[in-house]
């Protein structure tokens, strides 16, 4: 019973971040707000692969709290004074302020991968395992030399030049 509700929900999860137009820090701070209710009240939730702790998601909440709006709308504004002072303001140390907007970029990369999933009609994972299988891989090129490298060489003029049709 316990599982399958969590399947539901990590179903209804899947199918909203791959629906949403853009995530931002706002999204994310709802998603945190979210799921430290549904610890509170006993609901435990697959979230991300892992379950963290009651008291690291407050702290990620307090951090997003005195993250400012426009902030909020652009994280790429939040420079090392920005951190040093949301770290001031929510006494904790910049490492937490880095790792919550790390915990950002990993959903908002999951957001990106799940929606151009959709998008090209591909299955989208139930449950947790399957999330991380696909991960594995579909594993995107992760430096910019892979990058690079997965680009064509050619471009289809230049190709066709060469004499290869399409």
């Amino acid at each position: 019973m316990q599982l399958k509700r969590q399947e539901e929900q990590f179903k209804k999860m899947i199918e909203e971040l791959s629906k949403k137009e853009t995530f931002t820090l706002k999204d994310f701070k709802k998603e945190i707000s979210d799921h430290i209710k549904q610890t509170s009240s006993g609901i435990k939730r697959l979230w991300a692969g892992s379950q963290p702790e009651e008291a690291q998601l407050i702290l990620q909440r307090k951090i997003l709290n005195a993250i400012k709006e426009e902030e909020l709308a652009d994280p790429q504004c939040i420079n090392t004074e920005t951190k040093q002072e949301i770290s001031q303001v929510v006494q904790c140390s910049v490492e937490d302020v880095n790792s919550t907007l790390r915990m950002f970029r990993v959903q908002k990369s999951l957001h990106q991968y799940l929606k151009a999933r959709s998008e090209r009609g591909d299955y989208l994972p139930t449950n947790n395992e399957e999330l991380h299988s696909m991960l594995m891989t579909d594993r995107p090129p992760r430096t910019k030399e892979q990058k690079i490298a997965k680009q064509p060489r050619f471009s289809k003029a230049q190709m066709r030049y060469l004499g290869y049709k399409f």
